[in-house]
């Protein structure tokens, strides 16, 4: 069994990250478009810190599919474009925050107050019978001095010599539209002045004036924490404003691009079978693998245990108790999920540790200890036979279910007796194989008989001589030679 981790191969399209790029800042400049307008008339500041969430998981849902359809298997490149994309789509939502700014606190009351109804008991005559030399006319052009004078907004200064022109004829054209046509001053402003309006697209190509227009804001504020809805300061000053504002849109830009970040450098880190060109696969449905804990007086290093035993060798987990599919769920366990290849040839699990937190709620506290772990088919086969639940049929794993069980019975009958059976080390494979075998000084030299045809007539001859000489009838000791032996040495009487 290959018990290691799971690396990604650190492959990526360059057309995947490509489109990843494009496609990611497209999805979350509209989703934040949306947010921005949501936003602007929601009155409950924490609907408003769900809503961001939402956003994120939305922009983040979208960017793990992308990942998923380009198979995009390197996360540290996912990562960098990814928050490259978040950065530029965060940049247009400061954009679009700030033309709705202009768009509600400025322009709309320019539309509402009409210039030409002003002017309407001003006839044409009078109009006509200005010129330069008269007194309304030098109080016109030095009003023009002085704006180019004191302003130091070249684009304000050009928008006032616009309403006035380059002469009087130009001036006096000017305001027989403005009174014929009845144009408000939103109309005189952008059709006349020919200012240019703060769209979010200009905003963009013009960061200074962005930053300016945020500094603005920050200053006077748009919103108090009894209020959320949007509009301009109040009379009792109560405005989020200064460093507390900016606070408050830093959490806002981490909540909304730090969820599309993770998703997508997670699903990047998923899983993928190179030799079969496609991201592992999840058993839908899944049965519910879960495990009671190893009951041993850990306390809370118990989840730091599991988790070593687990690295060490996955089918550790099969020596803690399992839960019964049908049973109640218990407030603690240990689950085990899978991903594998096509035919099982891969097979990478995750073990989370699942602790209940509220009961009133239901809300349990999720932690996960082992991800994406490599085994072989039969481990997966011997899980599902743990549970007793039918192996997939593409597993051709072998089930070792009943072996296990047989084990733990005897582990435990053995503990309850006093005498723990001591573990089993691991057969050792590949090199480290070599140092369980016997030194070859301490193996016994193995019997060897001479071997070949001489060997065989000599034994046939040797039998057949034994067997033609007649045993002697009067005993075994008649046939010793005693003339030689010396009795004087013996001690008869001891």
């Amino acid at each position: 069994m290959n018990n290691q981790l799971y690396k990604p191969s650190n492959k990526a399209p360059v057309i995947g990250l490509v489109v990843l790029f494009l496609a990611l800042s497209a999805v979350a400049i509209g989703i934040f478009w949306i947010y921005e307008i949501i936003e602007g008339w929601m009155p409950l500041i924490y609907l408003n810190i769900l809503m961001a969430v939402g956003a994120g998981v939305a922009v983040g849902a979208i960017g793990g599919k992308l990942v998923k359809s380009f198979k995009l298997r390197a996360p540290v490149v996912v990562l960098i474009v990814t928050c490259a994309a978040m950065l530029f789509a965060s940049y247009a939502r400061a954009a679009i925050y700030v033309s709705r700014d202009w768009e509600k606190n400025y322009y709309s009351y320019l539309k509402d107050y009409n210039m030409g109804e002003m002017l309407a008991n001003v006839p044409d005559s009078e109009i006509d019978a200005w010129n330069g030399e008269d007194e309304q006319s030098q109080l016109l052009y030095s009003m023009i001095t002085s704006i180019s004078a004191d302003s130091d907004d070249d684009e304000e200064v050009q928008m006032v010599k616009n309403l006035f022109g380059n002469s009087v004829d130009d001036f006096k054209a000017n305001i027989k539209r403005i009174k014929n046509e009845k144009m408000t001053f939103y109309e005189v402003y952008f059709d006349i002045c020919k200012a240019e309006k703060r769209t979010a697209f200009y905003l963009v190509m013009h960061p200074g004036k962005l930053f300016e227009d945020l500094k603005n804001i920050n200053e006077v504020g748009r919103w108090s924490i009894k209020s959320h809805r949007y509009g301009l300061s109040d009379t009792n000053n109560e405005s989020v404003k200064g460093f507390f504002l900016w606070f408050v849109w830093l959490g806002e830009l981490l909540i909304l691009i730090s969820i599309p970040i993770w998703w997508t450098f997670d699903k990047s880190r998923y899983p993928f079978i190179e030799s079969e060109d496609e991201w592992a696969a999840e058993e839908k449905p899944m049965p519910d693998f879960k495990f009671d804990g190893p009951d041993s007086g850990r306390g809370a290093g118990e989840q730091a245990f599991v988790k070593a035993e687990t690295l060490k060798d996955p089918n550790y987990l099969f020596t803690l108790p399992a839960i019964p599919i049908i049973a109640p769920m218990p407030d603690e366990y240990y689950k085990v999920t899978y991903c594998r290849s096509r035919y099982f040839d891969e097979n990478y699990i995750t073990v989370a540790y699942s602790k209940l937190v509220n009961a009133r709620k239901n809300q349990r506290r999720q932690q996960v200890l082992v991800k994406n772990m490599r085994v072989d088919a039969d481990f997966i086969a011997t899980l599902y036979g743990t549970f007793e639940c039918t192996v997939p049929a593409l597993c051709k794993g072998t089930n070792r279910a009943k072996e296990v069980n047989a084990a733990n019975e005897e582990r435990k009958q053995a503990s309850e007796s006093g005498r723990p059976l001591s573990p089993t080390p691991p057969k050792a494979t590949g090199a480290e194989a070599i140092f369980d075998e016997p030194l070859n000084f301490l193996r016994p030299k193995p019997k060897t008989a001479e071997r070949g045809d001489d060997f065989i007539a000599k034994q046939m001859a040797e039998e057949q001589k034994q067997a033609s000489t007649p045993r002697p009838t009067s005993g075994d000791m008649d046939s010793l030679d005693t003339s030689n032996l010396d009795l004087s040495h013996f001690d008869f009487k001891s």
